[in-house]
């Protein structure tokens, strides 16, 4: 009886597992450009990673971290079913490079990991540019214009007064009576009015 029993309990359990749908596996990564331990003789511009599922992205889902700890500037990262693009400016020296993702399936489920390649040559320092000493020469032509400005303002003031003193020294004479000094009519008046007054009282006599 507990024979049967048994059989029976297992062939109820082998039935429910049969009938039961597979569980559903997690989303993972399957391949990534670069792909784990490549070595690559220039930085790319670009990063991809493929996974096994539908995955969703944000502009925080790809990092990659120079040898040094610098980090290489990443932006359009964008998620197409599940494929992630991103495109990225590389910085910092030659080595071992991280490639940090963190994308999140249609479950939910979080997926996260780092992939590592070496990266042959140092990431190109961008040239310097030309627009400061453009500025910096304008600048300067501008100075050098003002103090010309400047320098050249008090002298056209100053020779102003030059030209107004000028004529006014005969205009001052010209009102004392042509040249002579005031001294030589007052002393003329008065001889005039003493010969006046010596006439008067020698023509009474």
């Amino acid at each position: 009886m507990h024979r049967r029993l048994t059989v029976a309990a297992v062939a109820a359990a082998a039935a429910l597992l049969a009938g039961a749908p597979p569980a559903a596996a997690h989303v993972e990564l399957e391949s990534s450009d670069p792909a784990q331990g490549a070595a690559l003789s220039s930085a790319p511009s670009a990063v991809t990673l493929t996974f096994s599922g539908p995955v969703a992205a944000n502009p925080e889902s790809v990092r990659v971290t120079a040898p040094d700890g610098s980090a290489w500037r990443v932006s359009d990262v964008e998620a197409s079913g599940s494929v992630v693009t991103a495109a990225v400016v590389a910085a910092g020296p030659a080595g071992v490079h991280g490639l940090a993702y963190r994308v999140t399936s249609d479950d939910g489920h979080i997926v996260t990991g780092t992939i590592r390649f070496t990266l042959a040559r140092p990431a190109p320092t961008p040239p310097p540019s030309t627009t400061a000493p453009v500025t910096t020469a304008t600048a300067t032509a501008a100075t050098i214009t003002t103090a010309t400005i400047t320098t050249g303002a008090p002298t056209t003031t100053s020779a102003a007064p030059v030209s107004v003193a000028t004529p006014s020294a005969p205009a001052e004479d010209t009102e004392d009576g042509g040249g002579l000094p005031a001294w030589f009519w007052v002393l003329f008046s008065a001889v005039l009015v003493w010969g006046a007054l010596w006439l008067f009282r020698a023509r009474r006599s």
